[in-house]
């Protein structure tokens, strides 16, 4: 296991950082789908919970491959994703209103 200098390894950073992403910029989707889905239901609760798995997971999953790959590779996707992803939901947001 590849180790940062402070004992942190890659995995748990990835998820630490996917973690951040889910809960700091995807709201704009999680609204979206609040106001959209029937979340009193099973099947709404059921959609909503694999939702935040599923994003979780992949987000998890592209910062551990590139963060393992190459760590400046990883910061520049980092930054550059975050930075898209608010733009995009913000766009989103803007255009629905």
């Amino acid at each position: 296991m590849i180790k940062l200098k402070n004992q942190l390894t890659i995995t748990h950073f990835a998820l630490l950082m996917s973690l951040l992403n889910v809960l700091l910029f995807h709201f704009p989707f999680y609204a979206f789908v609040f106001k959209n889905v029937d979340y009193k239901s099973m099947n709404g609760i059921v959609l909503i919970a694999s939702l935040i798995m599923l994003m979780l997971l992949v987000n998890s999953l592209v910062f551990y491959l590139v963060f393992f790959c190459h760590v400046l590779l990883g910061n520049f996707y980092w930054s550059y994703s975050l930075l898209s992803t608010q733009l995009q939901f913000t766009l989103l947001i803007l255009t629905a209103s």
